[in-house]
C-alpha cells in the first residue's frame, strides 16, 4: 500500500504508473464481526458503544467484476448508516449482505462474515474491470453511495427506481472505511480540483445525513406554501425552494381566414360597444 500511497501523494503519477502498480494480497479495512452482532443484545441505543463493535483488521482485495473498479482511499466520512451499522441496529447488515449475496454467483462475494463499512471516498483508481470505459487507473474521483444492478426496466429512465437498489457499503461490502474500496463505475464521479482529499469525501451520504431532524419541521414548515417544481426526465436536479412560475397563457392567433371573417377574440378590446359587421 504504502507504493500506491506515494504515488498518489506526489502528485506526479501518470495512469501507466497506476496501472503498473502492483496490488497487495489485503488491506487495512474497518470492519464489523457477523459473530458480534448479539454484544449489544438488551442495551438502550444510548449505551451501545461502536468502539466495541468496531474493528480494524487486514481483510483479501476482493475479485474485481465487470463494471467494477477498485479504488485507493484517500479520505472518507462517517454518516448515520456508518453509526447504525456498527450497533448492529436497526438491523444487523449482515442480513443485507446475505440476501444481495444469494442474488448471483458475482454477488456471493459480498456475503462474508466480516463487513467492511462505509459510504463515502475520495481516492484514486488503481483497476477496472471488463466493460468499463470512462475511468482509468489513475484517475481522481468520488463514490456516491448509490449501488444498482440496471438490469430491470424498471430503473433503466431512473436509477432511483432500480428494484435492486442498494447503499453501498451498508447494504454491500468493500466500503469506504479502508485503504482500498470495491465500487461500481456508474457511482463515480470526477474528484473536484479545488477540493481536498477529505473536502471531496464528505458531500456523498455524509452531508446528506448531517442534516439535524430537528430543523426538519422547520424546513417543511417554511416550504408548505411553495409550489414543488416538475420534476420530469432532465429536471431532477432542480430545488424544491425554487417556485415553478405558471406559464402565461397564449392567446392563440387567428388565421387569415378568421380575420378576414371579423372573427376576434373576447378581451382584445374590440368588443366594447360595438362587434365588426358581417
Amino acid at each position: 500500500m504504502q507504493d500506491i500511497i506515494d504515488a498518489v501523494v506526489s502528485g506526479e503519477g501518470v495512469r501507466e504508473d497506476f496501472a503498473a502498480l502492483a496490488l497487495p494480497d489485503a488491506y487495512r479495512a474497518v470492519t464489523l464481526h457477523k459473530d458480534e452482532t448479539d454484544l449489544f443484545a438488551g442495551l438502550a441505543t444510548r449505551d451501545k458503544d461502536p468502539r466495541k463493535s468496531v474493528h480494524l483488521d487486514e481483510v483479501p482485495v476482493p475479485e474485481l467484476g465487470p463494471g467494477e473498479a477498485l479504488v485507493a482511499v484517500m479520505a472518507s466520512s462517517v454518516n448515520y448508516n456508518t453509526v447504525w451499522s456498527a450497533l448492529f441496529e436497526p438491523l444487523p447488515t449482515f442480513g443485507f449482505l446475505e440476501r444481495y449475496g444469494r442474488l448471483s454467483e458475482l454477488t456471493r462475494r459480498h456475503d462474508l462474515p466480516y463487513h467492511v463499512i462505509g459510504s463515502d471516498l475520495a481516492g484514486v483508481v488503481l483497476r477496472t474491470g471488463p466493460g468499463v470505459h470512462a475511468w482509468k487507473p489513475g484517475d481522481e474521483v468520488v463514490a456516491h453511495c448509490l449501488s444498482v444492478e440496471l438490469e430491470a426496466p424498471d430503473g433503466h429512465d431512473d436509477a432511483m427506481l432500480d428494484p435492486e437498489q442498494r447503499i453501498w457499503g451498508y447494504e454491500t461490502n468493500f466500503g469506504g472505511l479502508a485503504e482500498i474500496a470495491l465500487v461500481k463505475s456508474t457511482q463515480l464521479m470526477p474528484k473536484p480540483r479545488h477540493l481536498s482529499w477529505e473536502e471531496a469525501a464528505s458531500p456523498g451520504a455524509g452531508r446528506l445525513h448531517r442534516v439535524p431532524p430537528a430543523g426538519l419541521p422547520q424546513r417543511r414548515g417554511h416550504e408548505a406554501g411553495r409550489q414543488r417544481p416538475d420534476l420530469g426526465r432532465g429536471r431532477r436536479t432542480r430545488l424544491v425552494r425554487h417556485p415553478v412560475r405558471p406559464r402565461r397563457r397564449r392567446q392563440p392567433r387567428l388565421c387569415g381566414l378568421q380575420r378576414a371573417e371579423g372573427r376576434h377574440l373576447p378581451g382584445d378590446g374590440r368588443d366594447r360597444g360595438h362587434r365588426p359587421q358581417r
